[in-house]
């Protein structure tokens, strides 16, 4: 484990010193995707591994290894371009790079999830002239080489991630190619199926596999849902899900930004968002605002902070004012 923690520091010091050498925008928030990555299941991508360096003129380098045609083969490396969430941000959202197999052209899109992993799509799209659909795969690669990864048994060095391992709660209807983010509990639903409806004695919304949300109302049930459609969310997360203390929903794997009129929100700062320990409870607070309480629940408490953190989440909000487990988050 300490010669996994040593190796991947090393790599961490090596791509450091790239980045300050090349300057310009955004580089200091590279850092977080450079490294080795391993995509340690078999998800039809043909992805093995990633390898991320930085390259000159705020350029990295993507280098990926997998299958083509069922059999093992180099990609190649390609360059990486860097995408922020605006033309003056510093925050990087998006890396991709496009790659040419023998009739076929990759489109990869990176983006940071939970924990020592990223979150990829795969857009295929077929050059031959054959007849055939294009179509997209969906995955996550984990931090650290194949040996790394097989060496490492617990959380002893979590990273960002310092809650437990939570598997994710997709329940009995999961949508094709749908891959949870490390480390997050989440579940995929139906926008276009999803209703508000009354039944067993009280208002609930939900598509036909998955009640995601209970009201006492049917106002709140529809403001509830006419939040969700606008926004076009498709997941629901939690942060443990016995007690729902934090909830926060994702749409293609992100949390929107832009907010929408007559919300119910409270703003807070997310780099002064900390753990503390108040009258015996562990609380998520971000200066003057107590956000979240986890009781004697530490590690979740922890695992929350890393939700903010990595999603650079600045607001919590209310879908219904007499509900406040009906909550969503929007980001910086």
């Amino acid at each position: 484990m300490r010669s996994d923690i040593r190796a991947r520091a090393i790599g961490l010091c090596a791509a450091i010193c790239t980045v300050l050498a090349i300057g310009g925008p955004a580089s200091a928030e590279i850092v977080g995707f450079i490294g080795d990555w391993t995509n340690a299941v078999d998800d039809g991508s043909g992805i093995s591994s990633i390898e991320i360096t930085a390259a000159a003129n705020h350029y990295v380098s993507v280098r990926v290894t997998g299958t083509c045609d069922g059999k093992p083969c180099d990609w190649g490396t390609a360059p990486g371009q860097i995408y922020t969430v605006d033309p003056q941000s510093l925050d990087i959202r998006a890396i991709t790079a496009e790659f040419s197999l023998d009739g076929t052209r990759k489109h990869l899109v990176l983006h940071r999830a939970i924990g020592q992993s990223l979150r990829f799509q795969l857009f295929s799209e077929f050059t031959d002239g054959r007849s055939r659909s294009n179509y997209e795969t969906v995955g996550n690669v984990q931090a650290g080489t194949p040996e790394m990864i097989a060496r490492r048994t617990t959380l002893d060095d979590p990273g960002n991630f310092k809650g437990p391992h939570m598997p994710a709660g997709a329940g009995p209807a999961v949508p094709a190619g749908y891959v949870p983010s490390a480390g997050e509990d989440c579940i995929p639903f139906d926008l276009g199926t999803t209703r508000a409806a009354f039944s067993e004695g009280a208002w609930r919304v939900g598509d036909f596999a998955h009640q995601v949300l209970t009201f006492s109302s049917q106002t709140s049930a529809t403001r509830a849902l006419a939040f969700l459609r606008s926004y076009g969310f498709d997941e629901e997360c939690v942060v443990k899900r016995d007690g729902m203390e934090m909830t926060y929903w994702k749409r293609l794997g992100q949390i929107p930004r832009d907010g929408r009129d007559s919300e119910i929100c409270t703003a807070f700062d997310p780099a002064t968002a900390t753990v503390a320990k108040s009258d015996g409870e562990w609380r998520v607070v971000a200066g003057d605002k107590d956000l979240l309480d986890y009781g004697s629940d530490k590690p979740s408490a922890d695992l929350a902070l890393s939700v903010i953190a990595t999603y650079r989440l600045n607001r919590r909000c209310l879908l219904a004012p007499t509900s406040p487990y009906a909550q969503y988050w929007l980001s910086q």
